[in-house]
């Protein structure tokens, strides 16, 4: 047993009890009594001084709080923000509004949050022209409940509630169409954007607030310069209205019809109930109830348009009144997604030669991003739209999605000599006869004319074979940033639509780190496949492993590789201990970023279920 020292000055006739668990004889008893008078009288006085150094603390903390409060107003007083000029004001002011969206009319975010603050920063925000040249407006939505009545409860019980929603909602209105209203008034000269979203529940209520807000966007049409409407066609009949010296300084324009329904009403009772909305514009129901038409619309011919956006438009492109030689960025999306099912006119489909006809007439176009309409039948070979070629001289950026129609001949015909960003998207699966040597694919003849020049690549790889995708890398000696993700256009899908989809796996990500045949011992880097690619993003189905990857970065080692962003699931039965801590130890930097998802175990039923982590 350890020896225990003892600072008591405890006497050597005890040292026995120190190291055993005898008990103390009445004479030793004595002895340690004595001893600890002492110490304990000590330890007590210790404690007295600690309470009355402890009651001095709170004293001495009561006195700081009481300075505390009578020093913040003063220092407030002399705050430096209080000392800067209303211009410096402004400036910040003005980089407090969001980005990579329109400000809203929420309280708690710029620019209204800064007129919640004082006197002097109301006044400076309103008395700022840039806070208020721009507002998203999503309508407020009023929700009725059907109507259902329980056992016990009045007829008139469901009548009542309606009636105390709608009240709410007038206030709801009243008070949003007020802040609108002030939020425009602030803009004085300037310009104004805007965006305006109101999903369809049919309720007259909702279109009546829709109503009152463009009779406030109205009053300043001379000053809109960006314009986004996203609303039911029966509620944009005045914007259908509107006339191009109603709109000088309109430079972009986007539509989309949210809904084609009419507002329900009474119908005869020898009524055969017909189709309860109306397509492609040709009216099924009695004039009075006739939705406005676009293409009756003379706000195409605003004098500095040249951006349009068109979603869901659901009219002929053909007969639309839009100068498409002014344009330098088109989007066309979404346009007869019903088309399939046979209840559109086939003048609103948009297939390979009615884009054909519209690109043609857009010679200044720099950005465009098209969608064929999903069930648009491939053309004949002699299709007289397809007998010259589309020249594009200005076009650097093109997104195209061709849904499960074929495209090959839209490609065939493109010229567009300055393309610097292609996005190519399909939901054509490969077919049967697709084999591992098969090239086929709709760019390659365009790739083979212009691959040079692109630097920009963006492509979901589930859809093509991989003989394919090693076509197109070596069509592309240019390339700079290789994007692999999923489609980001609107689609409709199926069940069993993932089934035979094919991942992008580590033989394709080798092929990116390999010599092109034929072309010797790689020298300065120019051999390699994709010689100058510098960011590599995959997003897409994939089975990439760890193992993988290191062999693809060190592969590129030297050759100007600075980001790889992949998500991939994780490779349990081979991983790379400190995979990011090799790839950071090579001569090279680069950014590594990983996304790693877990495989989805699958049990058999007659095993029970997984236990829970």
């Amino acid at each position: 047993m350890s020896h225990y020292s003892v600072p008591l000055g405890i006497e050597p006739s005890l040292d026995h009890l120190l190291v055993s668990n005898t008990p103390p004889e009445d004479e030793e008893l004595d002895v340690l009594q004595d001893l600890l008078k002492e110490p304990k009288a000590e330890m007590d006085e210790l404690a007295l001084q600690m309470l009355e150094l402890d009651k001095l603390m709170k004293d001495l903390e009561a006195r700081r709080k009481k300075l505390q409060d009578r020093v913040k107003p003063l220092q407030a007083l002399v705050s430096p923000i209080r000392r800067l000029p209303a211009d410096i004001l402004q400036e910040i002011f003005v980089l407090c509004l969001p980005e990579g969206h329109y400000p809203t009319l929420d309280p708690l975010q710029a620019p209204l949050v800064l007129t919640h603050i004082c006197q002097r920063w109301r006044y400076v925000a309103n008395d700022t022209r840039r806070l208020w040249t721009a507002i998203h407006i999503p309508l407020p939505i009023l929700r009725i409940p059907s109507s259902h009545r329980g056992p016990g409860q009045p007829v008139h019980t469901a009548e009542d509630e309606k009636y105390k929603l709608k009240a709410k909602f007038t206030s709801v209105v009243d008070s949003f169409v007020g802040t609108v209203n002030a939020w425009v008034g602030r803009i004085g000269g300037c310009g104004l954007s805007f965006s305006v979203f109101q999903a369809d529940y049919q309720t007259p209520e909702e279109d009546a607030c829709l109503h009152a807000i463009f009779s406030i966007l109205l009053r300043c049409s001379k000053q809109w310069e960006h314009v986004d409407v996203a609303a039911p066609l029966r509620s944009v009949g005045r914007l259908v209205a509107i006339q191009p010296e109603d709109v000088p300084s309109m430079r972009s324009l986007t539509l989309w019809s949210t809904s084609r329904h009419s507002l329900p009403r009474p119908t005869p009772a020898s009524s055969s109930g017909g189709f309860p909305f109306v397509l492609g514009g040709q009216p099924s129901t009695p004039p009075e109830f006739a939705l406005p038409l676009w293409r009756e619309s003379k706000i195409f011919g605003a004098p500095q348009l040249e951006s349009l956006r068109l979603l869901c438009l659901d009219e002929p492109l053909s007969l639309m009144p839009i100068d498409w030689s002014k344009l330098t960025s088109l989007v066309i999306e979404k346009q007869g997604t019903l088309a399939h099912l046979g209840f559109l006119p086939n003048d609103i489909v948009i297939d390979v030669p009615v884009l054909a006809n519209v690109l043609r007439r857009c010679t200044r176009l720099e950005r465009a991003r098209v969608a064929l309409t999903p069930g648009a039948s491939e053309p004949l070979n002699n299709h007289e739209a397809l007998s010259t070629p589309i020249h594009l001289p200005n076009l650097t950026s093109f997104a195209f999605f061709e849904d499960r129609s074929p495209s090959a001949s839209f490609f065939r015909i493109l010229e567009a000599p300055c393309l610097r960003k292609l996005e190519f998207h399909t939901l054509r699966k490969p077919g049967p006869d697709s084999g591992h040597n098969n090239t086929s694919s709709p760019l390659i003849p365009f790739l083979r004319r212009h691959g040079q020049k692109i630097d920009e690549f963006v492509v979901d790889t589930q859809y093509m074979v991989p003989s394919a995708r090693a076509a197109c890398w070596e069509l592309l000696p240019g390339l700079k940033k290789l994007c692999l993700s999923p489609s980001t256009f609107s689609s409709v899908r199926y069940p069993g639509d993932e089934q035979g989809l094919l991942p992008f796996t580590n033989c394709d990500l080798q092929q990116l780190g390999m010599v092109r045949e034929g072309q010797g011992t790689l020298s300065a880097g120019r051999q390699m496949v994709l010689p100058q690619l510098k960011s590599l993003e995959c997003r897409t189905l994939s089975t990439l492993s760890d193992s993988g990857l290191l062999k693809f970065v060190k592969a590129r080692e030297g050759l100007g590789l600075q980001r790889v962003c992949v998500a991939y699931e994780k490779d349990w039965e081979d991983p790379v201990d400190n995979l990011e801590g090799e790839i950071h130890g090579m001569r090279q930097s680069v950014e590594l970023v990983l996304e790693k998802r877990c495989r989805p175990r699958f049990v058999q039923p007659r095993l029970g279920l997984p236990m829970r982590d």
